[in-house]
């Protein structure tokens, strides 16, 4: 499972909530589909039931959230659920310009700056910020950030 958003507060009466989305699979997400959220404790399994975009954030209504108070008690769960762009980067040749770096082993999630990571055929691991990394067909085209260019 992966950190997608957290919810910041309730929008309206009707027990939408404004959320902050922290990995951007979460803006793809549709009525249906479910989602964790946590705080402390306390683990929460939702389905949205309407989804769209504010200035900077999502609105989120949930099936079982209902009214401003429901909403209210929501306040600061963090929201979990899988990561649909990070399965299909997984075991794609990783290509740096005309040279094999290496296969995408897995995307490590951290919040607001997911990281690849790449084997090379020596075994060794190099991580590149998901942000320098786009998926072309097979493969993944990487632009290696300034100091990683000299591997």
């Amino acid at each position: 499972m992966t950190l997608l958003g957290r919810v910041l507060k309730p929008h309206g009466l009707k027990g939408e909530v404004r959320v902050l989305p922290i990995e951007f699979d979460l803006h793809k997400k549709e009525a249906g589909s479910a989602l964790i959220l946590k705080r402390k404790h306390r683990e929460l399994r939702l389905k949205i039931k309407k989804i769209r975009r504010g200035p900077g954030y999502l609105i989120i209504k949930f099936e079982e959230i209902n009214s401003l108070q429901e909403a209210e008690g929501l306040r600061g769960f963090e929201i979990f659920g899988e990561c649909e762009r990070a399965k299909t980067l997984e075991g794609k040749k990783a290509m740096a310009g005309d040279r094999l770096l290496g296969i995408v082993k897995e995307v490590i999630q951290i919040p607001m700056n997911p990281v690849v990571v790449i084997e090379t055929d020596s075994g060794r691991e190099i991580l590149v910020p998901m942000k320098f990394c786009a998926e072309k067909g097979d493969m993944v085209e990487v632009n290696l950030p300034p100091g990683l260019e000299e591997l």
